[in-house]
């Protein structure tokens, strides 16, 4: 129902799942974290700074099933664990194919999903450090060889070998991407979309979610290998410490989002993503199928309970339709959640002054190289 009123905060509950919500926290060899409800419960999880700006989903959830727990038809109680998931499995499926919601959709959502998630009562803020990072390369930035290394190590070392997805699983959940925007962590004049289809107006119905993050680095980027895109890093107008922006569409990429462009510098550091890149390039369908069940496998990271999908009410409940005046209340509920939310961020970013100053302070491209470097390599 946020999504519906606020089109655009689906990228916000893509965001939760991807990077911040618990899913991420697994990490199969110690058997920690992992979807289990921590971030919609565990106030210290919430304020780790990786969790930064999460206040808008996380305030609409916690509205939401506040809302169901007490509406007199509700016939099962659910667990932060299940909103969470169901939060992006929701999002994901209705900014999808034509975004908005058909009776085929509803249908999908309503038989398809899995619930049982028990909540974790004793969570840990460690369990944070489990989640991928856009970290910098080096002292401010460094050269684009050395980070786009740093950063496909980080997608193997956390998305591979702690959360347990292949590489091909890794490439398809970042291509979430497609639907995001980069709203607040670099600060208001510098927040933007990877791609047109994440822009808030992209559709009447709010974002479009499909392969375009993935097509845009073989229409839009000229460079087939780090050397070439780091003695030209085109398209973008714009190189800072650890991501890259076109100025004239405002469209942002992460280190972490580059490294999928190209072969890898180093196969004992991460696997070449490239071709997996490519295939998603190619085909969408493709794409999704493949997303929607690496999204399946990361929405059971970590959950030992048997889930099932739902079951017809055994007890004497209507359930379903909500009067005019509870709608009122729910809309005036979640308007209040996403005022505050509003609030919380701006107070945030006024104490990230100085982080912001480095994150969006322009590269000297010409200190990180030498005259024997070429578009392949040290001479």
């Amino acid at each position: 129902y946020c999504i519906i009123m606020r089109p655009r905060y689906s990228d916000m509950f893509i965001r939760i799942h991807h990077y911040l919500l618990q899913a991420g926290t697994y990490n199969k060899n110690k058997k920690e974290g992992g979807a289990n409800g921590c971030l919609l419960n565990d106030a210290d999880m919430q304020e780790d700074d990786v969790n930064y700006f999460m206040d808008a989903p996380l305030k609409t959830l916690k509205a939401l099933k506040d809302f169901w727990h007490s509406h007199p038809d509700t016939c099962m109680k659910i667990s932060s664990a299940d909103m969470l998931q169901f939060a992006i499995y929701f999002a994901t499926v209705r900014q999808s194919g034509t975004p908005g919601l058909n009776e085929s959709k509803f249908d999908h959502l309503k038989y398809n999903f899995e619930w049982g998630r028990p909540d974790e009562r004793e969570c840990d803020p460690a369990w944070v450090e489990n989640l991928p990072k856009n970290q910098m390369g080096g002292e401010f930035g460094g050269p684009i060889t050395t980070r786009c290394l740093v950063a496909g190590k980080e997608i193997r070392d956390k998305l591979m070998d702690r959360n347990g997805f292949s590489a091909e699983e890794a490439v398809a959940l970042i291509g979430a991407h497609t639907i995001g925007m980069t709203r607040n962590i670099f600060g208001e004049d510098h927040k933007g979309v990877w791609t047109p289809s994440g822009a808030d107006d992209a559709t009447p119905e709010g974002p479009d979610f499909n392969n375009e993050f993935h097509s845009y680095f073989f229409e839009k980027v000229p460079a087939t290998k780090t050397y070439s895109f780091a003695v030209d890093p085109l398209p973008f107008s714009d190189v800072f410490p650890n991501w890259f922006r076109e100025e004239d569409d405002e469209e942002n990429f992460l280190d972490t989002d580059m490294v999928l462009a190209f072969p890898s510098q180093d196969e004992s550091v991460h696997p070449s993503f490239h071709k997996f890149t490519r295939k998603f390039a190619e085909d969408n369908d493709y794409f999704l199928d493949t997303f929607f069940r690496a999204l399946d496998k990361m929405s059971k990271l970590g959950v030992r309970a048997r889930l099932s999908k739902p079951l017809e009410c055994r007890i004497n409940c209507s359930g379903g339709s909500l009067t005019d005046s509870q709608v009122r209340d729910l809309r005036g509920k979640l308007s209040k959640a996403l005022d505050e939310a509003e609030e919380a961020v701006h107070e945030v970013q006024l104490e990230r002054k100085e982080e912001i100053k480095t994150l969006t302070t322009p590269v000297d491209m010409a200190s990180w190289y030498m005259n024997e470097w070429t578009a392949d390599g040290l001479i």
